[in-house]
């Protein structure tokens, strides 16, 4: 965990972080009433500085509880993404926007969450470690919730896809509640190795458009991949004794799906 920390993902500077979860008015049915949805902020405080993290928790109507997915989404709406196929089966979830942790740009790297947690040299924080760092507190404010919004904290699964299954690996080594972490197409960073890989490299991890989801030290290794002291099946291992899933396409040689079963 530790190299993984200080060599990839970063480290998150060590401040005094409170936390409290406000809910916004009461449930109200969603998705044609097959759903209650409960819109919830979750507050961060540390000293003078606050943020405000909005979530939208979402649970089958005809349960009284339900596991669920705590999915990092690429949009707002909770009724994106895979929100209906998950309510059919009789989960629940949270969509969480990634967007409204940090934005997503290498020129904005103290705005949202970030403005509490600031990026220290070196092994500082990327942004794949704040996004993860954030669903896992919502996530651990969600079980402290009496009632737990109809939410089963102990059937609980954290997903991602693409740059957000990275994120979503992440979150679930560095976070034991979980009882299953997904992936899917996560690639370079995620689940594949970086060793032999092909497509996504660390060179295209470091370029200026997205450079900054991991920590500065990570991107000495471009271009030198078997100098890595480490490879991401260490990073799979850590999710142990849990449930994992990694999926990937068999066309997306981007992400390379060889890689990630190798």
């Amino acid at each position: 965990m530790s190299l993984l920390q200080d060599q990839l993902y970063g480290r998150l500077p060590q401040v005094q972080l409170k936390t409290d979860l406000k809910l916004l008015p009461e449930p109200y049915q969603s998705f044609g009433g097959q759903a209650l949805s409960q819109d919830a902020v979750l507050r961060f405080r540390s000293g003078s500085l606050e943020y405000s993290l909005p979530f939208t928790a979402v649970q089958p109507a005809a349960q009284d509880t339900a596991p669920w997915f705590l999915y990092l989404a690429f949009t707002e709406s909770p009724c994106d993404g895979p929100a209906e196929e998950i309510l059919d089966a009789g989960y629940g979830f949270i969509s969480l926007y990634y967007q409204d942790i940090i934005p997503d740009s290498p020129d904005i790297d103290e705005a949202g969450l970030g403005r509490l947690l600031p990026r220290l040299p070196d092994i500082g924080r990327g942004k794949l470690a704040l996004w993860a760092f954030a669903a896992n507190q919502v996530y651990r404010a969600v079980c402290r919730l009496p009632g737990h919004l109809g939410l089963n904290p102990d059937r609980a699964a954290i997903c991602g896809h693409s740059r957000l299954g990275k994120a979503a690996l992440w979150a679930g080594v560095t976070e034991p509640g979980y009882s299953l972490i997904i992936a899917n197409d996560s690639g370079a960073g995620g689940a594949a190795l970086f060793r032999g890989k092909r497509g996504e490299s660390i060179a295209d991890l470091a370029r200026p458009d997205i450079h900054g989801w991991f920590c500065e030290r990570f991107y000495q290794y471009a271009g030198q991949e078997d100098r890595l002291p480490f490879d991401q099946h260490q990073l799979l291992a850590l999710a142990a004794p849990r449930r994992l899933y990694i999926a990937g396409a068999t066309e997306d040689l981007w992400a390379d799906p060889v890689a990630e079963y190798q």
